[in-house]
């Protein structure tokens, strides 16, 4: 078993099929057969590139291609229904450029055994590419792909393990070769290889923006937390956010340069002290949690909490963790809604106090997500329920729909309501967003709308999911985190065209089946990795 650190991608990487330097900088790095594996990830997706530096020849048609599989609950087993496997595929007698390769997932049903390709939509992409990369100038094999983080049964930030399980294969026609990393995975999980998700980005508050004492929470430095505890930053900035509440877990960092001069004169504990409010005692908060320290190629999780006297242990600011500068997580929840503030009191050893600069960090919060839901959806004014096949009486006939999308407290961020259907389409049927009401600081949305004006015109015949999305103002310091949606699903007939209902399998096997369930190629083990892998 290898172990690679994937890095945090503080924008979305473009999946273009090109190593763009800027895009993978500091990107978790490790050697694969015949190349070298790239991983970075967000709060939603991996983004994984295969660097294939030995394949060196531009394969025409379906020479070229890959497996990666992910045991998703992490057991080691193979599950039936839940370990996934992801290869490239074409639809049947389909003539794309090579470009246009597609990306198809399947389960495993047991070792060496796999359902055919999901019928699904996802939200994860692939291309295929050939040029130079940071690793080797000579024109190779690039596979850049982003793999949905809820699909490979990972969510960051809600208390779960940031570690994903994997085995990869990769095959070339030209040179010819087929490596599987570990060997034979697909039949036996017990030596996969190991991803270590970020968490969080490396926090760098533009100059000046930073507070005294408490840097800032997350990636929203303090100095762009007004006095009513609310946050704007700049359009340009990691996190863009404008007006918005706090809520969710929210990491309190120390500003790195006070941080150090502190643990210079002595500093190894500190307090964190709360009120709600603007007035009254400030009183010691008591939380609890854990935190990656690197410790050279080694990421030990280590558990931080408060002593008999209300201290917590001061990181040391010159050694590397998952979340530097980390002061508190606050797990928000339950905590009145409305103004808190908070204050940092550092202590020696021996007890005595460090002076610090006067701050006090004031946050507005608010955990209530948006109420959302479809009310009704419509045919000629009359309601369809769910599941119902409705004809379209003429190419100008559709739907409209009655929706909801309402926070009372003022705190709506945006709302969009999308048809999807087939192979992932999902045009926008009506969205509105918090900049079209941000003169009035407040923007609750709609308890009862009709959209949209006139109708939603099908472009063809199919099962459609109606999804009502919205997104609330309140940033736990890295992201929106309250996301609710609603979906209801019928089957329109357009005029010229029979029912097209969805099947959940496609039928399809990826590249390197020979058939069924039969692998065509059964590789072998490489002796040497990256750039000195032997290609016969």
């Amino acid at each position: 078993m290898v172990q690679v650190t994937s890095s945090w991608a503080n924008k979305p990487i473009p999946i273009d099929g090109v190593i763009n330097s800027a895009e993978w900088d500091n990107a978790g790095k490790m050697d694969i057969p015949a190349g070298y594996l790239m991983v970075k990830n967000d709060n939603n997706f991996l983004y994984l590139t295969l660097d294939m530096v030995l394949d060196k020849g531009n394969d025409v048609g379906i020479g070229d291609y890959f497996w990666v599989s992910f045991d998703v609950n992490g057991n080691k087993q193979i599950t039936p229904y839940k370990d996934i496997n992801y290869g490239v595929y074409r639809q049947k007698g389909e003539l794309l450029p090579d470009q246009q390769i597609k990306l198809g997932r399947q389960f495993y049903l047991g070792p060496g055994l796999w359902t055919t390709i999901l019928n699904e939509p996802s939200p994860s992409a692939m291309r295929m590419g050939f040029g130079g990369s940071p690793s080797s100038s000579v024109p190779h094999r690039i596979w850049e792909m982003r793999l949905s983080l809820k699909e490979i049964g990972v969510t960051i930030g809600e208390g779960t393990n940031p570690v994903v399980w994997f085995g990869v294969m990769v095959s070339s026609t030209n040179p010819s070769f087929t490596y599987y990393y570990p060997l034979n995975f697909y039949a036996n999980f017990q030596n996969l290889h190991k991803i270590i998700l970020a968490t969080s980005p490396k926090v760098t508050y533009p100059p000046g923006t930073a507070g005294a004492v408490i840097g800032g929470v997350g990636l929203i430095p303090a100095g762009k937390i007004n006095d009513g505890g609310y946050a704007t930053t700049a359009s340009d900035y990691s996190v863009y956010v404008v007006d918005a509440a706090f809520g969710e877990n929210l990491h309190l960092l120390g500003n790195n340069t006070l941080m150090q001069s502190l643990w210079n004169q002595g500093a190894k504990k500190y307090k964190i002290l709360h009120r709600e409010g603007k007035s009254g005692e400030f009183k010691p908060i008591r939380q609890s949690w854990v935190n990656y320290h690197n410790v050279g190629s080694n990421s030990i999780l280590e558990s931080y909490g408060p002593d008999a006297e209300d201290k917590y242990t001061l990181l040391n600011p010159f050694e590397d963790y998952s979340i530097d500068d980390l002061l508190l997580v606050w797990q928000s929840v339950g905590f009145a809604k409305g103004i808190h503030q908070f204050q940092a009191q550092f202590f020696k050893s021996d007890g005595g106090t460090v002076a610090v600069p006067s701050q006090i960090l004031t946050l507005m919060l608010d955990n209530n997500p948006a109420e959302v839901e479809i009310l009704e959806i419509l045919h000629k004014g009359l309601s369809i329920p769910s599941c119902s096949i409705v004809k379209m009486e003429d190419k100008n006939d559709g739907v409209q729909l009655r929706i909801k999308a309402f926070d009372t407290d003022g705190l709506l961020e945006s709302y969009a309501l999308y048809a999807y259907y087939g192979d992932n389409q999902h045009p926008t049927i009506f969205s509105d967003t918090y900049a079209n009401y941000v003169a009035k600081k407040q923007w609750n949305g709609e308890t009862d709308k009709k959209v949209p004006e006139a109708v939603f015109v099908p472009t063809t015949t199919c099962a459609y999911q109606f999804r009502l999305a919205a997104v609330s103002r309140i940033t736990n310091g890295y992201y929106h985190p309250y996301y609710n949606e609603d979906n209801h699903h019928v089957t329109l007939i357009t005029p010229s065209g029979a029912p097209v209902l969805d099947k959940k399998f496609s039928g399809l096997f990826p590249l390197g089946f020979a058939g069924p369930n039969k692998i065509a190629a059964m590789g072998k083990e490489a002796k040497k990795l990256g750039a000195e892998t032997p290609i016969a």
